[in-house]
């Protein structure tokens, strides 16, 4: 069992990666011109981008990985500040 100061480390970690990881996106969706023309190039629907940007939904592991993949980045790419 964690300590409680190690818990709150531990979520302010998570915490903090999950802000980068949506900041990144943004620049990649800036970088297409629109959530649409972004979402046309990855696959999937603009509204799945709009709801990661929103903070409805987050960006884990598996989909970090893949919007990497697709847009030919660094693995890691996304958890890093630019």
């Amino acid at each position: 069992m964690l300590a409680a100061r190690d818990r709150k480390a531990k979520y302010k970690g998570i915490e903090d990666l999950r802000r980068r990881r949506m900041e990144n996106l943004q620049r990649l969706v800036d970088d297409h011109g629109s959530q649409a023309a972004f979402a046309r190039v990855y696959g999937c629907g603009e509204s799945f981008i709009s709801q990661i940007l929103s903070g409805s939904r987050n960006i884990g592991e598996i989909l970090a990985r893949d919007i990497e993949a697709k847009f030919a980045l660094p693995h890691g790419w996304l958890d890093i500040r630019h």
